[in-house]
């Protein structure tokens, strides 16, 4: 089925292509470039920590972790203890939806206006 998408997308989104032109494309693509498994000039940056109650945003998880401690009053580690990575986006995405509802996502009041102030 896989293989089946790929000439889709190709038949279908891109005009005057067809799926024998991406097998083409493909080989000469490999042999243009050469080897791709050399990364050496890949700099890669530090993810941006967002705040999950306010704007802020840092570099450094001990920054985002103390911030949410001393500014939320939020136990970050606490929080996330014997849950699993897939509970831990859950419970992350969870918190960002309600706080954009303006809704506490631990107590439930609903239509809190400046939410970072509910949380001092």
């Amino acid at each position: 089925m896989q293989n089946l998408t790929k000439y889709y997308v190709v038949n279908y989104r891109e005009f005057g292509k067809n799926w024998t032109s991406l097998d083409k494309d493909d080989a000469n693509c490999d042999s243009k470039n050469g080897s791709d498994d050399n990364w050496s000039d890949w700099e890669e940056l530090p993810p941006d920590l967002k705040c999950l109650i306010c704007p802020c945003v840092y570099i450094n998880l001990k920054d985002f972790k103390h911030h949410l401690s001393s500014q939320h009053f939020i136990q970050f580690d606490a929080l996330i203890k014997d849950l699993s990575y897939y509970q831990q986006v859950k419970l992350i995405n969870y918190i960002r939806y309600s706080i954009s509802n303006k809704t506490c996502p631990f107590c439930k009041l609903p239509h809190i206006p400046d939410m970072s102030e509910h949380f001092v």
